[in-house]
């Protein structure tokens, strides 16, 4: 362990300030050797001296030079207590020091190169060329090609996909390819479980590694499509706050009383009731007529999210005129409900036209998608794609807010469709939402024979019209338009 002694320059009373009250502020690492009264490493916390990989060294190195200067330029400039970069910081950021007795591998590129390296006692080495090129994948065929050549040296091989909706997908593709047999395992286990034939599993991983001396394969998705997967940080929605948030209401916003109908918010009261205080919100009904809710029953209540606010009538306490309102609102739903119940006892009666399921060309379209794809995501992707793969006519909305993905779920769908031979209609509100999805849609089929074509006001009549003929002749696929 390094513990050379920083100077013995005491803290600028500023800084003793904060320390004393606890707070923590920009730039405090710059103090930390005064601190603690000598400096540290990472590698101060191993107990025995650590092999360091560094993958992409030119870039690490490149951080470090950028701190260092940034270090010297602020001693430079002055400042009450700072210290020197060389005191700050050990040479070569403290991975490369004879005293430490650690070894070093500097990694720039960690799988185009040819030549082999021990890594933890590990020969990663190229199967013959790269894996994991951008713009050159394995693609299918290389993938598998290159399981049944590592099988035959009786290696491990493992497919590392980004989610389980993936797993599926996977497991699907290989088995219509006859990789035999097939397992699934936890990710944290692949280090340490044996398995025969393929073994599938899920993780962030990136790229993959051929290990001679480890007998192992690790492909994963990336390395077959050559797609990048961008991870979002995904929270559920959580019911707790969205109820809570009825405490935001602003007065004179108009509320729905489950029993009593539309009132004005009229803000919080506080009032004593026996011997404890109770807290309420009032709401104002036609009349001035006002009532008292307390706030642990504001599940009562509701924003009113209807139409022209203005013109908006307020109900009156102890009238029937709400009653009536629910009351026929109750009677037409149950009139809507036993039609739309008619019309399913029809429709499950009735034969449809079912989809072929997904298959390694799908896959390759899904991989397309930049982003990783969110629970409620995969769930209505695989759900549209149970209901388009069965014989039962189809009927299912996808509700989701702006952002959320439903274009994706679309996507999927429309290729499913034009691989089945059928024709796809997009309608969009909206002139510019149109030419937004057909850029869109244009990006994602470039590489598949599906053609794409638009009909809005961009696009000149003499188009328009030669658009719909072909649309009329069956060569072309995918129309996007408005209603016109």
């Amino acid at each position: 362990m390094n513990d050379r002694p920083p100077t013995e320059q005491p803290l600028p009373g500023g800084v003793e300030d904060f320390l004393s009250a606890g707070v923590r502020f920009p730039g405090i690492e710059f103090f930390m050797p005064r601190i603690y009264g000598k400096r540290g490493a990472v590698l101060d916390y191993f107990q025995d001296p650590p092999h360091i990989v560094m993958y992409d060294y030119a870039e690490v190195r490149k951080r470090q030079q950028f701190l260092a200067a940034l270090a010297g330029d602020i001693y430079r400039k002055g400042g009450e207590g700072l210290l020197a970069p060389e005191e700050l910081f050990y040479e070569g950021g403290g991975a490369g020091e004879k005293e430490s007795g650690q070894t070093l591998t500097l990694i720039d590129n960690f799988f185009n190169s040819p030549a082999e390296r021990e890594l933890f006692g590990i020969d990663i080495s190229s199967p013959g060329g790269p894996l994991h090129p951008r713009r050159s994948p394995l693609q299918l065929k290389g993938a598998l090609s290159l399981l049944e050549e590592s099988r035959k040296k009786s290696m491990r091989c493992c497919i590392v996909v980004p989610s389980p909706y993936r797993l599926d997908v996977m497991k699907r593709i290989m088995e219509e390819h006859g990789a035999h047999p097939l397992s699934t395992i936890e990710y944290g286990q692949a280090g340490s479980c044996t398995w025969q034939g393929v073994a599938l599993t899920k993780s962030g991983m990136k790229s993959g590694f051929l290990s001679n001396k480890g007998g192992i394969l690790v492909i994963t998705d990336h390395d077959i499509w050559g797609k990048r997967t961008y991870y979002r940080d995904y929270k559920p929605p959580d019911p707790e706050k969205e109820r809570i948030g009825l405490l935001s209401l602003r007065k004179e916003d108009h509320v729905v009383h489950e029993d009593y109908g539309v009132g004005l918010f009229a803000g919080l009261k506080t009032m004593e009731v026996g011997d404890n205080t109770v807290e309420f919100a009032v709401i104002e009904y036609e009349g001035g007529d006002l009532l008292y809710l307390p706030t642990y029953r504001l599940d009562l209540i509701q924003k009113y999210v209807g139409g022209d606010r203005k013109t908006l009538k307020l109900d009156r306490l102890g009238a029937r005129r709400w009653e009536l309102a629910k009351r026929r609102v109750r009677e037409k739903v149950e009139q809507v409900a036993a039609e739309l119940l008619s019309i399913h006892a029809e429709r499950e009666a009735s034969e449809g036209f079912a989809c072929d399921p997904p298959d390694a060309a799908f896959e390759e379209f899904a991989a397309g998608f930049e982003f990783e794809e969110t629970p409620d995501q995969e769930r209505a992707i695989g759900e549209v794609i149970e209901n388009m793969t069965n014989s039962r006519p189809m009927d299912r909305l996808v509700c989701g807010d702006v952002g959320y993905g439903k274009t994706e779920v679309g996507l999927r769908a429309a290729f499913l469709a034009v691989m089945a031979g059928k024709q796809v209609a997009v309608l969009c509100p909206t002139t510019v939402l149109a030419q937004q999805h057909y850029m869109t849609f244009r990006e994602r089929f470039e590489n598949f024979p599906v053609r794409v074509a638009s009909l809005s006001r961009f696009v000149k009549s003499r188009d328009q019209r030669m658009i719909l003929q072909e649309l009329a002749s069956g060569r072309l696929d995918i129309i996007i338009g408005t209603h016109r």
